[in-house]
């Protein structure tokens, strides 16, 4: 098939990285492909759930909890 060698998936990613789509950062230090766009995307995509964003160990941006108790980003 059309398979990609790891040196082709490689330059991808860099590619991706250069163009600001992924965080360079959390890639270098964890290897994790995300970024604060992706992040807000899959915020607003699931804002109705309930949830704890603590144990999310790669978030990128800072949450607030007001008193009442609902997230803020």
């Amino acid at each position: 098939g059309n398979e990609l060698s790891d040196e082709e998936m490689q330059e991808i990613v860099e590619l991706l990285i250069a163009k600001d789509i992924f965080d360079r950062k959390m890639y270098e230090d964890h290897q994790v492909l995300t970024s604060v766009h992706i992040q807000k995307v899959w915020l607003e995509a699931t804002k109705r759930r309930k949830r704890d964003l603590t144990p999310l160990p790669y978030f990128l941006m800072e949450t607030k909890v007001p008193k009442n108790g609902k997230e803020e980003n």
